[in-house]
């Protein structure tokens, strides 16, 4: 232990910070650094804006930021608000596979598209997918998907993909082209990692009722 002439210095002063340094410099940069991180991960989750529903667009073929936007817009008129904040909120996540090229410089573009897909698949929310051929494929099984033939009959795949054309998402001249390769799915309650907890199963209801107000072009505030 430290021994002082004159006793330990006087809180305050400049022997007295220059003793707590000494001694416990990294105690307090590890606490602030700690606090900083804590404070940084509050706003984060307070600020986070929140959405009722989340729909995943995946493929090659690109999606602009003014189409993904007018695809949210365009779901908004169809679902509720879930979380009473008192506004709808649907929010479609874009991921964009690149096209191969000869120079392998796309290569890390598609590991983290493909991250991206395999986290959304496991523990994502959206049950509606809206895919091309090669995103599909990349899943495998059909069984991942439910039969949506009841609601269009120009389903296909045994009737487990309807044609983006044939849905109200391609109505709109912005987004119009996106039916050319795109179609829509729904998830089989299932494939999800999280499909037995409550949350989940909630979840899964409210994508459930949005695809059919969206299928039967059935607005929400129409009822």
């Amino acid at each position: 232990m430290e021994k002082w002439e004159n006793g330990p210095p006087k809180f305050g002063t400049k022997k007295w910070f220059e003793n707590y340094w000494y001694h416990f410099k990294w105690h307090t940069i590890i606490g602030v650094v700690a606090a900083i991180m804590l404070v940084s991960f509050a706003y984060d989750i307070l600020s986070k804006e929140k959405f009722d529903s989340t729909i995943t667009i995946v493929g090659k073929a690109y999606i602009s930021d003014e189409q993904r936007e007018r695809l949210c817009e365009i779901a908004e008129q169809y679902e509720v608000d879930r979380d009473g904040d008192g506004k709808v909120n649907v929010d479609v996540v874009a991921i964009g596979f690149p096209e191969d090229d000869d120079t392998g410089m796309n290569a890390q573009v598609f590991m983290a598209a493909q991250t991206r897909f395999s986290v959304e698949m496991t523990d994502g929310e959206s049950m509606i997918l809206i895919m091309d051929d090669y995103a599909y494929d990349m899943i495998g099984d059909p069984l991942n998907f439910v039969d949506l033939s009841a609601y269009s009959d120009k389903a296909f795949d045994d009737g487990r993909k309807i044609p983006l054309s044939d849905t109200v998402f391609c109505d709109d001249p912005l987004t119009e082209a996106l039916g050319d390769s795109l179609f829509l799915t729904f998830r089989a309650a299932d494939t999800h990692a999280a499909s037995k907890n409550k949350k989940a199963k909630e979840n899964y209801q409210y994508q459930t009722e949005l695809l059919d107000n969206i299928l039967n072009e059935r607005k929400a505030l129409e009822g």
